[in-house]
C-alpha cells in the first residue's frame, strides 16, 4: 500500500440541492462554466490535479501547500466575481477545506485521515471562504498567514481530536479578515437561567396561588425560548430569577430580581402591579411582564458585558447585535450587521444570526420611512426563508417574517399568520403583541391595534426597545384622527429615542392635519435637520388597506410645508 505526504483541498457548493431545485439547467451550466474557466486552469497552474469530482464539488491535491492556498483564495475571489450578476439566492458559492497530511494512494485515488480532515474543514468553512488546518498555516507563515483568522480548536464530525483551524472569510463587502481581526470563538453556549420558587409574603391565599401560577407560566414561557436555556437551580445556572408577591385588598405587587451567579450581583429589580379581582387576567399580565423582563434583562446584561470586554463569543455577539437593533439609528443597525457577518462566516447555519441579519436589511420598516433597496429585500426574503427552515420554533424569526409582509409585500393576512405562529411558540411574546398592533392599524382596526400595543407595552416599559411603543401609538392615534394623542406619543418616542425618523414623520403629519402651525414648523424643521434631502415623494408607501388613510398622512406632511 503506497503512501505519500500531500496537500489536500476539498471543495463543495453551498446549498447545491436548493439551487438545482430552483433552476436546474442554469445552475448546472454555471457550475460547468466555473469548472472550465476557474478550477481546471487554476489547479493546473498551481501544480495540482483533481482527484475526483462529486455532483457538487471536488477533491484536489497539490505538491506545494503555498500554491494550494494561493489557488484557493484566487478561486474563491474568481467565483464571487463571476456570480455577482446572478440574483443573490441563485448564486453559486463554494466552501473549501485544506489540510496537509499523509494519505494512501490507490489506483489514482487517495484515502485516509488526511482526506477526511480536509473534508471536515470544508464543512466548517464560511460560505465563500476557506478553512485550513494548523499544519497548513505553519507552512505559509511569512507568506500569507496574515490573511487567515485564528478560530481556535474546532470539534469536527467523526474526528476524535480537536483541530486547530484558521479561516479566510471575505466579509460582505469583499474585504478580508486579517490578523488584526479578533478571533471568533466557535465553541459557545447559550446563557442559562433558573427560577427560584416564587413566594408570597403574608397570609393572602390569592397572592400565594397567583405566585405559584405565575411561576409555572413563566417557566413554560422560558422553556420555549431559543436564546436561553432554562435549567434547574442545582445545575449551576448563569442567572437566577426570583419574584416575591405582596397583596393588599385586590391590589397585588410582584417584585422581580435577576442575579448573576458569577458575580453574585443583583443587576435588575423591577416592580409590577396587578389586580386580584380577576386572577386569570392578573396571571396573564404579571407572568408576561416577568417572562419578558427576564428574557430581555439577561440578554441586555450579556450585551453590556460584550460591549465592555469586546468578547468574541458568538452568543454574546448575538446579544450585542440584538442590543444595537433595539435602537433606532442606522449606525446601530449597521454595527449589528457587522457583528452578525462575523458570526455567519463561521456559523452559516446559526438560525438566529441568519434571521437577525435579514432583519438588519429591512430595519427601515421598524424605525424609518425610506424605501428598501430591491437587493436588500431579496436578500432578506432568502435569509428569512433559510432561518425558518433551520429552526421553525423561533418566535423571533416568525415575527420578522411578519414584519416583512407588513412592510414589503403588503400581505397583511400573511403578516398576522406569522405573528400568531410566534404566539403559538411564546404566548407571552411582548414584541409580537406590539407588531400585531402595527398590522391591525394598517388593516383598519385601530381600536384592536391600541389593545395589542398596550398589551405589549407593559412588558417593555423598562426595555431599550420601549420607544417603539409610543411610536406605534402615535401612528394609531394619527389614523384615528386623535391628533393630540398622536403628537403626545410621537414626542414620547422622540424623548426615548432622539431623532427617531418615523416618529418625526408622524409628529409632522399630526401637526399638519390638526392645523397647528407652530408645532408644524418645529416638526418640519426637526425632520429636515435630520434628513436634509427629505421629499414626500421619497417616503416608502405604508400598506394601509384603506389608501385614504395613507393619503391623509401625506397631506399632513404637505400642510406643514415639507417639500414634495
Amino acid at each position: 500500500m503506497k503512501r505519500k505526504l500531500t496537500s489536500i483541498l476539498a471543495a463543495d457548493i453551498v446549498g447545491f440541492s436548493r439551487l438545482v431545485e430552483a433552476a436546474e439547467e442554469a445552475t448546472l451550466a454555471r457550475q460547468k462554466e466555473l469548472r472550465l474557466s476557474v478550477f481546471d486552469p487554476g489547479i493546473k497552474q498551481a501544480g495540482g490535479k483533481i482527484i475526483k469530482s462529486t455532483g457538487d464539488g471536488f477533491l484536489a491535491e497539490f505538491s506545494s501547500v503555498v500554491e494550494a492556498v494561493r489557488f484557493a483564495i484566487a478561486a474563491q475571489e474568481a467565483v464571487r466575481a463571476e456570480e455577482e450578476s446572478v440574483p443573490q439566492d441563485r448564486q453559486i458559492s463554494y466552501r473549501m477545506g485544506l489540510h496537509i497530511g499523509d494519505v494512501v494512494v490507490d489506483d489514482g485515488d487517495i484515502y485516509g485521515d488526511g482526506v477526511n480532515l480536509a473534508a471536515r474543514l470544508e464543512a466548517a468553512a464560511p460560505t465563500g471562504g476557506i478553512c485550513i488546518s494548523a499544519a497548513v498555516r505553519d507552512q505559509i507563515v511569512g507568506v500569507m498567514d496574515e490573511l487567515f483568522a485564528d478560530v481556535g480548536e474546532l470539534t469536527l464530525k467523526n474526528i476524535s481530536r480537536p483541530i486547530r483551524a484558521f479561516v479566510w472569510p471575505p466579509d460582505q463587502g469583499g474585504a478580508l479578515y486579517t490578523a488584526t481581526t479578533p478571533p471568533i470563538e466557535v465553541t459557545s453556549k447559550k446563557p442559562t437561567v433558573a427560577l427560584s420558587a416564587f413566594e408570597a409574603l403574608g397570609n393572602n391565599d390569592d397572592a400565594k396561588m397567583l405566585a405559584e401560577a405565575c411561576n409555572h407560566t413563566v417557566e413554560a414561557a422560558l422553556a420555549n425560548l431559543t436564546g436561553l436555556d432554562l435549567i434547574a437551580l442545582e445545575a449551576g445556572p448563569d442567572h437566577i430569577a426570583t419574584a416575591v408577591f405582596q397583596a393588599s385588598g385586590n391590589q397585588v405587587r410582584a417584585t422581580l430580581k435577576l442575579r448573576e451567579t458569577s458575580t453574585s450581583a443583583t443587576y435588575l429589580t423591577q416592580r409590577m402591579n396587578g389586580d386580584l379581582s380577576d386572577p386569570f387576567v392578573a396571571e396573564d399580565l404579571l407572568s408576561g411582564e416577568i417572562a419578558t423582563t427576564i428574557r430581555y434583562g439577561i440578554l441586555q446584561r450579556i450585551a453590556e458585558r460584550a460591549a465592555e470586554t469586546e468578547t468574541n463569543d458568538p452568543e454574546a455577539m448575538l446579544n450585542l447585535a440584538g442590543h444595537y437593533m433595539m435602537g433606532s439609528q442606522p449606525e446601530e443597525w449597521e454595527a449589528a450587521g457587522r457583528l452578525l457577518d462575523r458570526i455567519l462566516t463561521l456559523q452559516p447555519r446559526n438560525f438566529m444570526a441568519v434571521g437577525m441579519k435579514a432583519n438588519t436589511l429591512i430595519g427601515e420598516l421598524v424605525w424609518g420611512y425610506r424605501p428598501i433597496r430591491p437587493e436588500d429585500i431579496e436578500a432578506a426574503d432568502a435569509g428569512l426563508s433559510k432561518a425558518v427552515s433551520l429552526n421553525d420554533q423561533s418566535d423571533y424569526v416568525h415575527l420578522i417574517r411578519g414584519i416583512f409582509h407588513y412592510g414589503i409585500t403588503g400581505d397583511l393576512d400573511a403578516a398576522v399568520r406569522c405573528v400568531e405562529r410566534g404566539f403559538e411558540i411564546s404566548p407571552q411574546f411582548a414584541q409580537g403583541h406590539m407588531v400585531l398592533g402595527w398590522i391591525q392599524n394598517l388593516m383598519g382596526q385601530p381600536e384592536l391595534a391600541l389593545k395589542s400595543i398596550k398589551k405589549g407595552s407593559f412588558s417593555l416599559a423598562k426595555n431599550r426597545i420601549y420607544h417603539r411603543v409610543p411610536q406605534a401609538l402615535a401612528q394609531t392615534y394619527l389614523v384615528m384622527g386623535d391628533f393630540e394623542n398622536a403628537i403626545s406619543n410621537a414626542n414620547r418616542a422622540l424623548q426615548n429615542s432622539p431623532g427617531l425618523p418615523v416618529a418625526q414623520l408622524y409628529l409632522a403629519s399630526a401637526a399638519g392635519q390638526a392645523g397647528l402651525p407652530d408645532q408644524g414648523v418645529r416638526a418640519r424643521e426637526a425632520l429636515l435637520a435630520s434628513d436634509p434631502d427629505f421629499r414626500i415623494s421619497g417616503v416608502r408607501r405604508f400598506h394601509f388597506q384603506d389608501p385614504t388613510r395613507w393619503g391623509a398622512i401625506l397631506d399632513g406632511l404637505r400642510a406643514v410645508g415639507l417639500p414634495e
